[in-house]
């Protein structure tokens, strides 16, 4: 995990084109994860004004099912 400075986010931001800048900054601003975000692109009715519902890919779904609990 990297973490900068909000003068080196600026820097590294100002290097970037604008649809790169978009993309990272929305990332940044979510915490979502870069797939997350593209899910969230294609279903716009997850956003109900206040809040973002992301629902579970299939893929996770299926590692959630293979999780066996341990006491």
């Amino acid at each position: 995990m990297c973490q900068f400075r909000p003068s080196e986010w600026e820097t590294i931001r100002d290097a970037m084109d604008i649809d790169t800048k978009r993309i990272c900054t929305s990332l940044i601003a979510t915490g979502m994860r870069y797939a997350e975000l593209q899910r969230f692109r294609e279903n716009p009715d997850w956003l109900d004004g206040k809040f973002i519902y992301l629902h579970p890919s299939q893929d996770a779904a299926i590692e959630e099912a293979k999780k066996v609990k341990f006491f």
